[in-house]
């Protein structure tokens, strides 16, 4: 019988057989840590333990890299009950993390070796660390040393991949974060940001020379059959079809997980969602798009008046508020009274997408895309999985509204949401055009919708109390 434990800390078992008359208590140390497999980033450089070139053999090296969704940076955990090590098993190679000849030495390798059940190198503790979200690794050959020796990254002039994993000095509190890690383990639903990262890695592979292309690349080729006509060929740049046939000839499978579909009707009106392990599902297509007319410099739209940062906004959260205009003042008979504008703007906004234009889903599409666009450009982006793990996984999204805003009052996100929207050249190059009520469902016109000041003030104000009560709430 295995028996799990449900709550870290020390607890007794008592075990007993009738049969044998057999009756003992044992102490049993439930570890925070389930078996895995799981990803170590390293809270200094951002990169990730992995083996080096992904080899197999014996000795390999430990080393960093940036995140590649790949098995051989996934790692197991095996748990001896006896003595309370840790043995960490790659995926790829089925090789255990060991100190280099069981060297109790600052400095030493880490590299991956077969099981040996005596190896004190290949046995770790693992432990939190006090008042962070971090963890340290302690090879059983540093664990009684003063300074203790963890497993850390060795020091690097230049913070790229490569660089050696090794057993060196712990540092507590001294502002030195080699020898810390985050410690992530990815679930089922978590299989898109790993064929995210895939996808990456075959558009670097494409075009190694630019990596804003690489990631451009990325978010066409999952944005391509519903975010593809003439305003977004403007707004986020041509699909390179190039491209999408280099994916589908090199990874058929990683092909078909972006396209698995019947035809190319559903293709373009079918949503792929991401369920993040909050529970909040994202529009992965959407968030492409918007995350693409953000990276991408709209040269055509400029031309045409339109500053970039509108068309960046228009290209998300500004554009989805638009598309909601005329359906909110079709809803209200074209009223030109602010309360009844404003309760049927408010009705809609978050809601869910089944009944409205502007829901949550399009909300956290739009607000993410933002928010980790914004840290592609604080920090170097090589990997666009990493910026998902960070985000979903390492409570990026718990300040999602905040960062949104860029920390804007109440007033200025009101301001700003009706400078956006309302402005006479955008509604010249892109006007709203009405519609009218169907059945159950609406149909478009080619009639222009005129949106009074009043109406368009309710609108906006519907819109910054949503997101105000959200910025209020975190």
């Amino acid at each position: 019988t295995v028996v799990t434990g449900k709550k870290e800390g020390v607890y007794w078992l008592r075990a007993y057989c009738a049969d044998t008359n057999y009756s003992d208590t044992v102490d049993v140390d439930v570890h925070f840590l389930e078996s895995g497999p799981y990803y170590f980033k390293n809270r200094e450089s951002n990169k990730y333990m992995s083996v080096q070139e992904h080899s197999q053999a014996d000795g390999a090296q430990i080393v960093q890299e940036s995140f590649k969704g790949e098995i051989w940076q996934e790692f197991y955990l095996e748990r001896d009950f006896t003595t309370g090590y840790i043995r960490i098993k790659n995926r790829n190679s089925n090789k255990y993390l060991g100190v280099e000849n069981n060297s109790s030495a600052h400095d030493t390798d880490i590299k991956q070796y077969a099981y040996s059940k005596n190896s004190a190198g290949q046995q770790f503790k693992i432990e939190r660390i006090s008042g962070g979200e971090t963890i340290k690794i302690i090879p059983r050959t540093g664990e009684g040393l003063s300074p203790q020796r963890v497993v850390c990254v060795a020091n690097y002039v230049i913070n790229s991949d490569g660089v050696h994993i090794q057993q060196r000095d712990f540092g507590a509190n001294d502002g030195y974060y080699r020898d810390e890690w985050y410690i992530v383990k990815l679930n089922q639903n978590d299989e898109v940001i790993k064929n995210i990262q895939k996808l990456h890695n075959a558009a670097k592979e494409y075009s190694p020379l630019d990596e804003w292309r690489a990631i451009e690349l990325t978010l066409q080729f999952i944005r391509r059959y519903r975010y593809n006509d003439f305003k977004f060929e403007l707004a986020a740049g041509t699909i390179d079809e190039a491209f999408i046939e280099h994916v589908r000839e090199t990874d058929e499978n990683l092909y078909e997980y972006f396209a698995a579909y019947d035809d190319e009707q559903t293709k373009q009106r079918l949503p792929f969602y991401y369920t993040a392990p909050n529970g909040d599902e994202i529009d992965i297509p959407h968030f492409a798009a918007v995350y693409n007319v953000l990276q991408y410099n709209s040269f055509g739209l400029v031309d045409m008046g339109i500053a970039e940062v509108r068309v960046d906004h228009l290209g998300g959260w500004a554009g989805d508020l638009r598309s909601m205009i005329p359906y909110v003042l079709c809803n209200v008979n074209y009223s030109n009274d602010y309360n009844t504008v404003y309760n049927e703007a408010k009705k809609q906004i978050g809601a869910d997408e089944s009944i409205s234009l502007f829901g949550i889903q399009d909300i956290l599409a739009d607000t993410d895309a933002f928010n980790m666009y914004i840290a592609t450009q604080l920090q170097t982006v090589d990997s666009i999985g990493a910026i998902f793990i960070d985000y979903y996984h390492l409570g990026g999204y718990l300040t999602r509204f905040s960062d949104f805003t860029s920390h804007r009052t109440y007033d200025e996100i009101y301001n700003f949401s009706v400078e956006i929207t309302n402005n006479i050249i955008i509604g010249t190059v892109w006007p709203i055009k009405k519609v009218v009520k169907s059945g159950s469902g609406y149909t478009k016109t080619d009639e222009t919708l005129t949106v009074t000041d009043t109406q368009m003030n309710a609108i906006c104000a519907a819109f910054a109390d949503y997101i105000w009560a959200k910025v209020q709430s975190e």
